[in-house]
């Protein structure tokens, strides 16, 4: 492994006093730390949870201190992590200059000779060396000495206490025994009073005792009941034995800060949670806090050399109050979020515990180069040649890498040596290959537990690999060839068959005269379009004239150079006799009535000529209303004939139309069959000229890839930062 937890671990062989602390330190705070990240993220539920929290990373530490002493049987419960062995030095620069190298500079025989260090670094390593079996002596030697202080402590405060106590008054008695009974413990425990009591407190196992105050018996009966309650909690939880039991785990880590820290929290979550055990059983949380803060202000808090659980212990009472009076619906439970974190906290704490390292055996190196070449010839020297040889390279270089760490090598070494030396013992090896940067030359490192089958390894991989490209490029080769001509026959019929759909098509349509009619046709229609066009236009004009045939006809006067210009000269070239007659009569109308009217503003309408005047005009106005039906009659005749000749055209159109549609498709089909034969003529080009680089000399892809350096002799994995 070459990894620096690897050569952390590899520390443990060389000093295992040293390295026992080290790796108890780590996982010991590892425990603890675990503990405290679940007493954080429940710090809103329940006391009792988190001081289970607790609790179990003191029992976490017991294991730990006692799993390297197990019974027989639990041999194989463990985690093992294999680090290197004792490193054997070859200077780094001869590695670097390749396995040959780092043979001589060790010799022919193994294993290999460490050098003579007299740096400042070997000569601490050579002092640590000597100091390293006394670590195990100072570890028990300052553990015996803690718990012996401890227990001499403990045994000297019982006995102050014994001496400066009496028995407690007959009300303290009873109060004691209606708590007990209330907590559902089969029989009270012992109440004394002792001057020398700095605060209520809890000792002994099998025969509890609560020790009081001197002035305990002057308490009322809510500020007794609060005491005995909160005593009474904690001999129920059974606190006084998982104290001792957390403080001998203190003991035995005394050089582990974190384990001290660890007992202060877990004093301080005893406390709370027997405030919650006195509020569940339905003890009023403002009295019982307002007990003990009368309790915590009137008592002067003495240091207690009695080994127990006192009332005003390790949380601040503030903190306590706080709590008593905040709403927790936790109060007193664990909760299914709580178990189950604590469950992962135990697999966890149990996954800590079991991991451990074993010394794997010397690992030896074998190495070889390989190097590779390639070309790739684009046609006519295309412009973008160098990125498609550069993609080329990449996917051939990485082709070669993964073939030979692929498992089918392996296999195909494996049976070459089975095969070439049957005598030899098999042994795992890996193969790791590397390609130096620049260059196409390729590293292949085989690592393996026994030196000379590593090395016969290598080289039988190496043969095996190439006689796998051969077979490989020869197969493919032969494949190639096979494809292309199947290819070509293929694209040969394709285009015989296009060119013979070709040439029928031609024999059956006469192409120039289908261009000619088609343009033909195209005209027609366009004259007939214009027709039709024109017609509807003159059917317009006719229908507008009906309703104003005075206006229409002058107006086409007008138009064709009519009007009173040439009345005299005869009719006018564009309206027919009767509507020339209509517009000459309607003039003469116009001027008799202009008559008429000076006739009357001269003579008045007595003068003899107005009668004839009279009688005219009534002749013409009889001859214009005649006249103006005929010419009524005539435009709508015209009308009906335009509309006649459009239906005409618009059938001569149809016809028009589908004599080009039909002109169209084949030219169209023509198109498309000359395209059709074109594109099978250039890709059977194509493949006829691919087919003839091939064969020339298989111009498109050339490369290969030989042995540089066989496998050397193999030598020891010596890689890590603690082997030098």
């Amino acid at each position: 492994m070459n990894s620096i937890s690897d050569d952390l671990f590899s520390l443990e062989a060389r000093y295992p006093g040293f390295m026992s602390v080290a790796m108890t330190l780590i996982k010991g705070t590892a425990i603890l730390s675990l503990a405290w990240g679940l007493s954080l993220l429940l710090r809103h539920r329940s006391a009792v949870a988190r001081a289970w929290v607790w609790r179990s990373g003191f029992v976490a530490l017991l294991v730990l201190a006692a799993w390297p002493y197990r019974p027989a049987f639990l041999g194989g419960v463990k985690l093992e992590v294999l680090v290197p062995t004792e490193a054997l030095v070859v200077s780094r620069s001869a590695l670097r200059e390749g396995p040959n190298r780092a043979a001589e500079e060790i010799g022919a025989s193994a294993p290999l000779v460490i050098e003579k260090d007299v740096s400042l670094a070997g000569m601490v390593r050579r002092v640590l060396r000597k100091l390293d079996p006394l670590v195990p002596l100072v570890w028990l030697g300052g553990f015996l000495f803690l718990l012996g202080v401890k227990l001499a402590r403990a045994s000297l405060g019982l006995r102050r206490l014994g001496a400066s106590s009496r028995q407690p008054a007959e009300q303290v008695t009873i109060a004691c025994q209606r708590v007990s009974a209330a907590a559902g413990l089969r029989g009270a425990p012992e109440a004394r009073i002792a001057s020398d009591a700095g605060s209520p407190l809890l000792t002994g196992g099998r025969r509890p005792t609560i020790w009081l105050p001197g002035d305990s018996d002057e308490w009322n009966v809510g500020k007794l009941d609060a005491v005995l309650h909160h005593e009474i909690a904690h001999l129920s939880r059974r606190d006084g034995a998982w104290q001792w039991l957390s403080t001998l785990t203190a003991c035995f880590w005394w050089w582990n800060p974190a384990a001290w820290f660890a007992l202060a929290r877990l004093k301080s979550e005893t406390e709370h949670a027997a405030d919650e055990l006195v509020l569940v059983r339905k003890v009023s949380a403002t009295d019982y806090a307002q007990a003990l803060v009368e309790i915590a202000s009137a008592l002067l808090p003495r240091p207690t050399r009695v080994f127990g659980v006192p009332m005003l212990g390790a949380s601040a009472i503030e903190q306590r109050v706080r709590a008593m009076l905040r709403d927790n619906p936790w109060r007193g439970k664990i909760g299914a979020l709580a178990t189950t974190a604590l469950a992962m906290l135990a697999v966890l704490m149990s996954s800590v515990v079991l991991v451990s390292c074993k010394q794997k055996p010397p690992t030896y190196i074998s190495l070889a180069k390989l190097v590779a070449g390639g070309r790739m010839v684009g046609p006519g020297g295309a412009s973008g040649a160098g990125i498609q040889y550069q993609e080329y390279l990449q996917d051939f270089y990485g082709t070669i890498i993964e073939t030979v760490e692929s498992s089918e090598m392996r296999r195909r070494a494996l049976d070459r040596v089975r095969a070439l030396h049957p005598d030899m013992k098999e042994s795992e090896v890996e193969i790791e290959v590397s390609q130096n940067n620049g260059s196409a030359i390729f590293n292949v490192r085989a690592t393996g537990t026994e030196p000379k089958y590593t090395r016969v390894f290598l080289d039988a991989l190496l043969d095996e690999f190439l006689a796998f490209r051969n077979q490989i490029r020869e197969t493919q080769r032969n494949k190639a060839l096979t494809t292309l001509a199947e290819d070509v026959v293929r694209r040969e019929k394709n285009l015989q068959e296009k060119q013979d759909k070709l040439t029928s098509f031609e024999k059956a349509n006469n192409i120039v005269l289908l261009q000619g009619a088609t343009n033909a046709a195209a005209k027609a229609l366009d004259q007939l379009t214009l027709e039709r066009t024109a017609g509807e236009t003159q059917t317009a004009t006719f229908e507008l004239a009906l309703t104003d045939i005075p206006g229409a006809l002058q107006e086409l006067d007008r138009r064709t150079g009519g009007g009173e210009s040439n009345q005299g000269a005869g009719s006018s070239p564009g309206l027919t006799r009767t509507e020339n007659d209509y517009l000459q009569n309607k003039l003469e109308l116009i001027k008799l009535g202009g008559e008429k009217e000076a006739l009357i503003k001269q003579s008045g309408e007595s003068d003899p000529k107005m009668a004839e005047i009279v009688r005219n005009i009534g002749k013409l106005e009889a001859v214009l209303q005649f006249e103006e039906k005929q010419v009524a009659d005539g435009l709508r005749r015209a009308i009906e004939s335009n509309k006649a000749r459009i239906k005409s055209i618009d059938l001569q159109i149809k016809i028009k139309e589908t004599e080009a549609i039909d002109l169209g498709s084949k030219i169209a089909t023509h198109e498309g069959l000359e395209k059709d034969y074109n594109d099978s003529k250039k890709a059977y080009d194509d493949i006829l000229d691919l087919v003839r680089r091939f064969t020339v000399g298989e111009e498109l892809t050339s490369d290969h890839v030989t042995i540089m350096e066989r496998a050397s002799g193999a030598v020891e994995d010596l890689r890590g930062w603690f082997g030098k």
